[in-house]
C-alpha cells in the first residue's frame, strides 16, 4: 500500500499565507480596495496578468517584481504537492478495488472447483 501523503496543510497554509501577504502589500502600498489587492495578487502569481491593474509606484514595482519571482515557483510547486496527493488517493482507492474484485474472482473460482468436485464425487 502507498504512503499517505504528507504536507498537504503546510502547503495550504503556505498558499494562504503568499496571498494574504499580496493582498494586504498591494492594498497598503497601491492604496486598491481589498477585492483589487487580492484579484491583483491571484492574477499575479498564476500567471494571468490580464494588466488591467499595475503598480504605479517604484517600490511596489520592485516588490512586484521580487514577488513574482518567489511566489511563481512556490504556487507551482504548491499545486503539484496537491496533485501528487489527489493522485495518490486515486491510485489507493483502484489499488483496494483492484484487490477486492481478485478476492472476489479467486472465490468464485473456489466455489466452481468445489461445485466441479461435487460432481465427479456423484
Amino acid at each position: 500500500m502507498r504512503k499517505k501523503s504528507t504536507g498537504i496543510g503546510s502547503v495550504i497554509v503556505v498558499l494562504v499565507l503568499l496571498i494574504l501577504f499580496g493582498t494586504w502589500f498591494y492594498h497598503r502600498t497601491e492604496g486598491w480596495s481589498g477585492v483589487d489587492s487580492l484579484y491583483f495578487t491571484v492574477m499575479t502569481v498564476t500567471t494571468v496578468g490580464f494588466g488591467d491593474l499595475v503598480p504605479t509606484h517604484d517600490f511596489s514595482k520592485l516588490m512586484t517584481a521580487l514577488y513574482s519571482i518567489v511566489s511563481i515557483p512556490l504556487v507551482i510547486f504548491c499545486f503539484g504537492v496537491l496533485a501528487r496527493g489527489y493522485f495518490e488517493t486515486r491510485i489507493g482507492h483502484i489499488e483496494r478495488r483492484i484487490t477486492e474484485l481478485l478476492s472476489r474472482e479467486k472465490n468464485l473460482e473456489d466455489d466452481v472447483t468445489e461445485v466441479i468436485k461435487e460432481e465427479n464425487n456423484n
